[in-house]
């Protein structure tokens, strides 16, 4: 690799006293992408710790310049469900950042990998608060001029934990500035959008069967709300190319339960629907 010649050529100058070791790091990153990016996690890992070995050994333990590297390395030990060495470096890089060695970006990006790491977990009252952390730092950065792109994600994680919590009420509201934010970045068809429409379909559909077993007039409304959701979200996919992902098959079969639930309502008002969100599957992206 072009790359692995480049780190040579800097050693060679490093041993002639010709280039500073604190040019080493942005290379090992770099390489250290790039092997990620062809699915070489070992090499990936290699090249972050000598990043990080490199720079500890120059500057001080909190210099803020290790809080991009461990966030870096701590994304990598995520995918690789090193749970424990991922939480250990993200604690240690948001410790530097807020003692004042990180700027507020850095900080918002910690905790919405904090969110993540916990949600791998399945602690997701706790990934609610990393993320939750995350979207009002990126708020007060966005009335500053930053791009309010960075929200998207986080907004669409906060939804679907919050579907998963129950709390359908307020998983919409998030869906709901996923969407906005997202039509304003990204704009009006794509994956994203038809995952946030799904979601917002499911919150219908949830408050559909919830209402139904509290005899709640609002039952139909939100069975018409949900079906237009699903249906505008298959169309997207189909209009995108992705009539056969896994997302459009999901819908499909929560769009056929659907219609069984809201026929049973109909011809029975009263009889209790069944209520079970374990049939959603979220955090897809």
């Amino acid at each position: 690799m072009k790359e692995v010649e480049a780190v040579n050529i800097l050693e060679d100058l490093d041993l002639a006293g010709r280039v500073s070791r604190e040019y080493y790091p942005p290379v090992f990153v770099e390489l250290g992408d790039i092997f990620e990016q062809e699915g070489n996690d070992k090499e990936a890992e290699l090249y972050f710790k000598k990043a990080i070995e490199i720079t500890e050994g120059l500057y001080r333990p909190d210099h803020p310049e290790l809080v991009d590297l461990y966030t870096h390395l701590s994304s990598l030990y995520i995918k690789q469900k090193n749970y424990s060495g991922a939480e250990t470096l993200l604690q240690q890089a948001l410790h530097i950042a807020l003692q004042g060695g990180g700027d507020q970006p850095q900080v918002a990006s910690i905790f919405t990998y904090l969110g993540a790491l916990y949600l791998h977990l399945g602690n997701l009252e706790k990934a609610a608060q990393m993320y939750s952390q995350a979207l009002s730092l990126y708020e007060k950065l966005a009335e500053d001029g930053l791009s309010s792109e960075f929200m998207i994600d986080v907004l669409g994680s906060l939804g679907e934990i919050h579907i998963c919590l129950g709390s359908y009420r307020e998983a919409m509201s998030y869906l709901e500035k996923a969407v906005v934010i997202t039509q304003s970045v990204k704009g009006e068809q794509n994956l994203s959008m038809a995952k946030y429409l799904y979601d917002l379909g499911v919150c219908h559909h949830f408050l559909a069967l919830q209402y139904s077993s509290e005899g709640s007039s609002e039952v139909s409304a939100h069975f018409g709300e949900a079906g237009e959701l699903y249906i505008k979200a298959l169309k997207m996919l189909k209009a995108l190319g992705e009539d056969e992902h896994s997302l459009a098959t999901d819908i499909r079969n929560v769009l056929e339960n659907l219609l069984q639930e809201w026929t049973s309502y109909n011809e029975n008002p009263r009889q209790k629907q069944s209520f079970r969100t374990s049939r959603y599957r979220p955090f897809m992206r």
